[in-house]
């Protein structure tokens, strides 16, 4: 009888189960809009504006121009817009081969500082084939990155 009165009082394992599961996916459901309206915080990356405006092809070399966008005038002006340092340029291409799709990947590490509003070309020695596509992947010291697709002339 003991036993009967002492399991009436509490809770249910079910319930138990049901409360928690329903406690978790409201947590995950605050993390999900918070991440959402804050991506920079959440992945630890700061937020930088920065692209690739052109390349130019001449024989085994590409000319990449990268420019600093700055900040757009957001809540996070500032954060990480008066500088970006591109770290690393990696040039892709694919080849067409019979069965395989193959990335062939040329990187090159740098420390090249762009201040707001400026931009910089970057050499980067690369034998490039006629009409192939070709991808330029700028990254910064950062680890932001912003891709740029090309067809070789």
């Amino acid at each position: 009888m003991a036993a009967e009165v002492e399991e009436k009082r509490g809770l249910s394992t079910g319930k138990c189960v049901l409360a928690t599961l329903s406690f978790a996916i409201a947590v995950l459901a605050i993390f999900a809009s918070i991440s959402a309206l804050t991506p920079e915080i959440w992945t630890g990356m700061f937020l930088e504006r920065f692209e690739i405006t052109d390349v130019q092809f001449s024989e085994g070399l590409l000319e990449v121009t990268v420019k600093n966008l700055g900040d757009d005038g957001t809540k996070y002006q500032g954060v990480g817009a008066e500088l970006v340092t591109v770290a690393e340029v990696m040039v892709e291409g694919l080849e067409d081969l019979p069965d395989l799709n193959e990335s062939v990947s040329h990187k090159v590490p740098m420390s090249i500082p762009i201040h707001a509003g400026e931009q910089a070309t970057i050499s980067v020695a690369y034998d490039w084939a006629s009409g192939k596509t070709i991808q330029i992947i700028a990254t910064t010291s950062r680890g932001n990155s912003v891709t740029y697709t090309a067809v070789a002339p």
